[in-house]
């Protein structure tokens, strides 16, 4: 005999689910306007964390390779020029953009080679930690 309280069962915790990721895409599109905002506001007043509610909010920056040019292979071709091994005609974005972080975070330039074909990036976002 088919059980018919297990497929009840089943049916209402996929509709709790399927409201609860509604309600989470609702959250995070109003804590991405917020986001926004505070952003803005602490670079204004020029403060990088601060303490509120038992939280420390502070600024996180994410650095990353932006490819300006369609064709991948004159950015591998720059990324050899510029001498840096981890090159392959098919070359990982991710290696790519942690040389970007390291060339950001020690104060580098990008190899010449890279001008107008591989540039850094950034983006902004807050974080949130128990303050101690």
């Amino acid at each position: 005999m088919l059980n018919t309280d297990m497929i009840k069962d089943f049916i209402e915790k996929f509709e709790a689910k399927r409201e609860h990721d509604l309600a989470s895409k609702k959250l995070g599109m109003a804590i991405e306007k917020l986001e926004e905002a505070i952003l803005e506001n602490l670079a204004t007043e020029g403060i990088a964390s601060i303490k509120v509610n038992g939280r420390t909010v502070f600024v996180k920056t994410r650095h990353f390779a932006k490819i300006l040019v369609e064709d991948r292979s004159v950015a591998a071709q720059a990324i050899k020029d510029a001498g840096l091994p981890f090159v392959a005609e098919n070359f990982n974005a991710n290696t790519l953009s942690a040389y970007i972080r390291e060339c950001a975070e020690e104060g580098k330039p990008l190899p010449a080679e890279f001008e107008g074909i591989i540039k850094a990036d950034s983006k902004q976002s807050l974080g949130a930690t128990k303050a101690n």
